[in-house]
């Protein structure tokens, strides 16, 4: 397969044992690791597996350091409690193969919840799926973009585009959200994204699995921000002036288009929800919170797998119901479950 998986870890050895034993049955496939663990990784090391360490590095830094190492013409990130599906790879490939103005590729997320003898699985992202943007400019798509709710972190992206979406990144940028955005944007200006209906990752739901997240409405008006948030605007404008010269003010143009987005009534909704979601979690202990969600989880698996259901009826490629796309599901639930 074109590809190379670049798995970004960091102080999660047996998600990582996990990640690298399992892509390294893909076929002919590069693997690269990027490790900013205090500690080198000290357990076995697939030989398809290429390691590298950077202790205490930035998601920015240890990413820019391993692009000259990419070989193949496709490139993909996945998190190291991520499983990406081959299938949907060799289907991301042969899209991007055939549609040069696409640049990127994405398409159906599961989640699962691990309760130890079996996992509770659900959708993930509903609400991006099948979106798609694929206007013609640089500026339509990045407009396009606010509210969306897409997210191409972790698409299939030509090697070239990719390179060129980190290489934009300031090193100052440390809020992964903040990097997010300049992924997602940078990848626009750069070309179409297509949302494929293929099945293509399952993802554990680990709480602060990314760390503690700045929201956006935070990263612009907190002073303690500002320095990586100007170089965010400031990466971003710069490839929007080398893309799309004829926009002019491309700078004014993106605080525009995020002032409205912050301004909009989803998004106020959305920053609503998460404020009263921490202001909760303030006054209830982690290990309450998660016996309170295993016990919801428990209590609610007739009504989940109905509504799984419902869902693979209505799009294509969710493995709910479905025998062929069961089957790619099953060895990942044995890996899974048998982790020590």
């Amino acid at each position: 397969m074109n590809l190379s998986i670049v798995i970004p870890t960091r102080n999660r050895p047996s998600y990582l044992a996990r990640a690298m034993a399992y892509y390294a049955q893909f076929d002919a496939i590069q693997l690269i690791v990027c490790d900013s663990s205090e500690q080198p990784f000290n357990a076995e090391i697939p030989k398809q597996v290429s390691y590298h360490h950077f202790p205490k590095a930035s998601f920015v830094e240890k990413i820019q350091a391993i692009l000259p190492s990419l070989a193949k013409e496709y490139v993909v990130l996945s998190a190291d409690d991520d499983f990406l599906l081959e299938h949907a790879m060799i289907e991301s490939i042969s899209f991007l193969s055939g549609n040069p103005t696409y640049i990127s590729v994405q398409g159906n997320y599961i989640a699962y919840y691990n309760l130890g003898k079996s996992l509770y699985y659900l959708p993930l992202y509903i609400q991006r799926i099948g979106k798609s943007i694929d206007v013609e400019t640089p500026l339509e798509r990045i407009a396009s973009y606010w509210g969306s709710g897409i997210q191409l972190f972790y698409s299939v992206y030509q090697k070239e585009a990719f390179c060129q979406v980190f290489q934009t990144a300031d090193t100052s940028i440390r809020s992964l959200n903040l990097l997010e955005y300049h992924i997602g944007l940078t990848a626009l200006l750069l070309g179409k994204n297509k949302y494929l209906p293929v099945f293509y990752s399952v993802r554990e739901l680990i709480s602060n699995s990314a760390g503690t997240t700045i929201g956006l409405d935070v990263l612009v008006s907190d002073p303690n921000q500002a320095v990586q948030y100007e170089a965010f605007i400031t990466g971003v404008s710069q490839l929007f002036s080398e893309v799309q010269p004829s926009a002019k003010h491309h700078e004014e143009i993106l605080r525009e288009q995020i002032s409205r987005y912050l301004s909009s009534k989803g998004a106020k909704k959305f920053y609503r929800v998460r404020d009263r979601n921490r202001r909760i979690k303030r006054f209830i202990p982690s290990s309450l919170r998660q016996l309170i969600y295993r016990m919801w989880l428990l209590l609610n698996r007739k009504k989940n797998a109905e509504n799984n259901l419902r869902i693979s009826s209505k799009y294509a490629g969710f493995p709910f119901g479905n025998p062929e796309e069961e089957a790619r599901l099953n060895p990942i639930e044995t890996r899974i479950l048998n982790q020590k």
